[in-house]
């Protein structure tokens, strides 16, 4: 997997050297013929199975002063009104829908001085695809990190961000809108701000478009589309020089052929949890860290007309330790491929 560039950006003294200050008119203090730029997000969160959106406006373009809006011009999102109003906000959008349940489409409709309807409507399936791989079940705080995501490389107008919060509260961010990036590495000189335990990590993938498919004559306007996924992490720390206590597990299954017979794959994770995954064709893989006494667990399961391969390896703090497990066969073969020890 390659290993990309990094970009540790704090958030808040960015976003705010950008924002703080920034200034509005009235909407019907303008104009009326002066084109708005119409601003619009939206955010699925998958693990929730809720999607917030949000709107901004600005006269003229996307220079323009941002707009309040008065007298005969408004905007909705499915009909609705705003929850949320504020021009204090950090990321500039002025109007919020704020956790609507499921992932739903948005149909954004903004009227202009009630002479003029814009509607643009955005779906599920227009926002980027993510979900986590491996590098996220536990965050050695004493190096770097890797977190692979399920997904395509990265494009144009993309960008991936690892969120990570402890106590209720965001203490690490990273960045990096690197195109082809499959992953993005946690240096460890930014994870100086969390402790060792319980955490969450974010993992979130945003798409910009510089366009719409309804827009204000010549004003122009932006999408931008964000799939959000979540999951609890265990971040580990080996104080007083005892970093060589660390154990590194790597598991991984290499499928060729064809599978049936609802095929999935069962691991435990660097919090002990067991995980369950459905096994496809291909390289899957899973790189952890972990203490002594850490109960490593791999199975596959399934029928399969080909071959496949499960590894599993140990190394570190006096422990060196590989299986392998196999089937190769030309007619459909159940296989029941398991692995497990004490660390």
């Amino acid at each position: 997997m390659k290993r990309i560039n990094k970009l540790f950006i704090l958030a808040v003294v960015a976003m705010s050297a950008i924002f703080i200050g920034c200034d509005s008119r009235d909407s019907d203090s303008i104009l009326p013929e002066n084109p708005i730029f119409q601003d619009y997000y939206v955010k699925y969160d998958n693990t929730k199975k809720e999607t917030d959106a949000r709107a901004t406006f600005r006269t003229i373009d996307n220079n323009g002063v941002r707009l309040v809006l008065k007298g005969n011009s408004s905007v909705k999102m499915n009909g609705k009104k705003h929850s949320q109003f504020t021009t204090a906000a950090i990321d500039g959008y002025f109007y919020r829908w704020k956790n609507i349940k499921g992932l739903v489409n948005t149909k954004f409709t903004y009227v202009k001085n009630g002479s003029e309807t814009f509607e643009n409507v955005f779906n599920p399936s227009d926002a980027p695809k993510i979900d986590f791989n491996s590098g996220h079940d536990a965050i050695d705080l004493k190096k770097d990190n890797e977190i692979i995501w399920k997904g395509q490389a990265l494009k144009s107008g993309e960008q991936v961000s690892v969120y990570i919060y402890q106590d209720g509260k965001l203490k690490a961010l990273f960045v990096t809108n690197k195109v082809g990036a499959t992953s993005l590495v946690l240096e460890e000189s930014h994870l100086k701000k969390l402790k060792a335990g319980k955490a969450e990590i974010h993992l979130v993938r945003s798409l910009v478009k510089n366009t719409l498919s309804k827009l204000d004559k010549n004003a122009g306007g932006r999408i931008t589309l964000e799939t959000l996924v979540s999951i609890p992490t265990v971040l580990l720390s080996n104080n007083n020089g005892n970093n060589n206590k660390s154990i590194n597990v790597v598991l991984s299954a290499v499928v060729t052929g064809t599978l049936s017979n609802s095929p999935k794959i069962q691991y435990r994770n660097a919090s002990g949890k067991l995980q369950s995954e459905t096994l496809t064709v291909g390289n899957w893989s899973k790189n952890f860290t972990v203490q002594k006494g850490f109960q490593l667990f791999v199975k596959a399961t399934g029928t399969i007309n080909g071959n496949i391969e499960l590894k599993a390896n140990a190394s570190g703090s006096g422990i060196s330790f590989e299986n392998n497990k196999n089937s190769n066969t030309s007619t459909d073969t159940d296989f029941n491929l398991e692995t497990s020890t004490n660390l």
